[in-house]
């Protein structure tokens, strides 16, 4: 996307070399395409973990955007599966595939968070 920039644009060129590679020397590949993780160890700079902690703290959530952003989140769990799933693949020379499980607007993350959270 143009959102992304420099990121997904290497990480398609990432893609094509690997695939390249692949077919110059025959080697099988799986590439596995996913949206954002979260999770209990997740780092300082993590929107899920952020809001979370925000309103753990403040009670209060407070994002500087109009919350219509659209994000694919998936918990790191969910991705270790995944990732064992796409190894399973590989023998049957799937190349390539998209994690895709949900996509959220920003703002509907916020409302289940508050209702998690401060229930009324």
């Amino acid at each position: 996307s143009e959102q992304g920039g420099f990121y997904s644009t290497t990480k398609l060129a990432s893609e094509m070399l690997i695939e390249r590679y692949s077919n110059k020397f025959n080697l099988k590949y799986t590439i596995v395409r996913f949206g954002s993780l979260y999770g209990e160890k997740s780092n300082y700079f993590n929107t899920v973990k952020n809001i979370i902690t925000q309103g753990l703290k403040t009670n209060k959530i407070f994002r500087n955007t109009m919350g219509n952003e659209i994000r694919d989140y998936i918990h790191v769990s969910d991705l270790a599966d995944i990732h064992i799933k796409g190894l399973n693949y590989l023998n049957n020379n799937l190349r390539i595939f998209s994690v895709i499980l949900t996509l959220y607007f920003i703002f509907s993350i916020l409302a289940t968070i508050s209702k998690e959270y401060n229930p009324t």
